[in-house]
């Protein structure tokens, strides 16, 4: 099975759920009564920050995607050797005499 990357969104939404079910089993089972004045703007503040944190994951990933393209685009480049002073199609002074003379010339 291939595996997949993190989904902090599920993830913290699953956390948040089974410790608002757990809070709420406990709460029934004891004398322990449940504030839903407090409770629910903790579940929304928890899920916001999973939505925050899939974001800048996504926004990492993506980054790092398109570098990996950028270096992989650059790798893949003609590299043109850098010739100096000397001209193009020029050769260098101790290179043997063509004997069919310079190219494009029919010789």
């Amino acid at each position: 099975m291939r595996r997949h990357d993190l989904d902090w969104i599920s993830l913290i939404a699953g956390a948040a759920f089974a410790g608002l079910a757990l809070l709420y089993l406990v709460a029934t089972s004891t004398d322990l009564t449940v504030d839903a004045r407090i409770v629910w703007p903790v579940l929304f503040v928890a899920l916001g920050a999973a939505g925050v944190a899939a974001a800048v994951t996504a926004t990492r990933r993506e980054e790092s995607a398109y570098a990996r393209a950028q270096v992989s685009e650059a790798g893949t480049a003609v590299a043109v050797p850098d010739l100096g002073d000397a001209g193009v199609g020029t050769p260098p002074d101790d290179a043997p005499a063509d004997p069919n003379g310079p190219p494009g010339h029919g010789g």
